[in-house]
């Protein structure tokens, strides 16, 4: 779980900037009462909520950290910047 919460941690840090800072902070949130999963579900969302693609490496380990795919919006993988 350590290194889950960890890889979820460096995830936010990527992320902070390119996402709205109210997803991020969320996301913090949740991390740090016990709920990354939940928190990585609502980046996904945040995700497809903007209108610029993001690095497809950024997306993937979105996906790889989620822990239920059907939590994922189903256009996820649309907003990948190569």
């Amino acid at each position: 779980m350590e290194r889950y919460a960890h890889r979820v941690q460096t995830l936010l840090v990527h992320l902070d900037g390119l996402l709205p800072p109210a997803a991020v902070s969320q996301a913090q949130h949740l991390l740090d009462h016990g709920e990354p999963s939940a928190g990585v579900e609502g980046l996904a969302w945040a995700v497809v909520g903007q209108a610029r693609p993001l690095p497809a490496v950024l997306v993937d380990e979105v996906r790889a950290l989620v822990l239920d795919e059907a939590d994922l919006p189903p256009d996820l993988d649309d907003h990948r910047r190569l």
